[in-house]
């Protein structure tokens, strides 16, 4: 798995504020099969504002796809580029989100080149010009740590997970260990991809286990749905101050709505009551 940056303009960023809180599923662009994208890499949606970095969302390529066919997924005219992706387990995008300083200074592109400044703390505004530009392997982790703070973790708790074994009970050793930040995601990837396969081992499909949701990616998508859902910890990783055993009882299979829904705000809502029930309406009796 290889992670890449995408940078958008201002404009375009900003002409897609309205879009706040959507988890990224798409992106469009010329230059994304010649620097090597390529499937299960993922990709961190990026811009500079008065010198400042600003980090959107991340999502996971699944798949390129024609002009004609991005357009009838999103039933809407979309920017006419060469090349389209569709993305999985996107986050959440966040517009007025900026990358710390201290993170932006340590990050990494290509052959261990870093970000030009203009002076301290000012970003050489061209610097992240470049389309799509490859991160080092750190610096992926690094602003992983920034867009997964919504879903359940702080930076500083981000810096604490990592694989080690797996055993009978598929079971999922995440703590303070060496090289945490790069194996986070490895971590987050096997775990979603090892619950998936349980569930639809299990029940043959992949249904939002919110009550009142009960969403059906391949019922509503078709073939575009099958495979796909996103993944929940019940028991979120950042409340945890040492190395905790997860298992795939402690996941849950929930659609994107309902994903934001529970983690907004910075909370980890229960499953259960975050849809309320419909009043009853009914009369009194005289």
């Amino acid at each position: 798995m290889t992670s890449f940056t995408n940078y958008w303009r201002n404009e375009t960023w900003d002409k897609n504020a309205h879009r706040e809180g959507e988890p990224l599923s798409r992106l469009s662009g010329n230059e994304f099969r010649s620097r090597g994208v390529k499937r299960n890499d993922d990709v961190f949606v990026v811009t500079v504002k008065k010198g400042k970095l600003f980090v959107l969302a991340r999502t996971t390529v699944d798949k390129y796809v024609s002009q004609a066919e991005i357009e009838r997924i999103v039933q809407r005219k979309v920017w006419d580029a060469d090349q389209h992706i569709l993305g999985v387990n996107g986050t959440p995008m966040r517009f007025a989100r900026q990358v710390p300083d201290e993170i932006v200074a340590n990050l990494r592109f290509g052959d261990n080149k870093p970000l030009k400044f203009k002076s301290p703390g000012v970003l050489d505004h061209q610097t992240l010009r470049s389309p799509v530009r490859k991160l080092t392997q750190k610096s992926a982790a690094l602003l992983d740590s920034i867009v997964e703070q919504e879903v359940g973790n702080t930076i500083d708790n981000a810096q604490k997970l990592e694989i080690t074994a797996i055993d009978d009970d598929t079971g999922y050793e995440e703590g303070t260990l060496s090289q945490r930040l790069i194996l986070h995601r490895q971590r987050e990837q096997r775990a979603r991809k090892d619950k998936i396969a349980e569930v639809i081992h299990r029940t043959g499909r992949l249904v939002c286990e919110v009550q009142g949701c009960g969403f059906d990616f391949s019922k509503t998508y078709g073939k575009l749905g099958e495979g796909y859902a996103q993944v929940h910890h019940l028991k979120p990783l950042g409340s945890q101050d040492s190395q905790v055993h997860t298992k795939l009882t402690d996941l849950a299979i929930v659609c994107a709505n309902c994903h934001c829904m529970i983690h907004i705000g910075g909370d980890c809502r229960p499953l259960k009551g975050l849809i309320p029930k419909p009043k009853t309406r009914y009369s009194r009796g005289r």
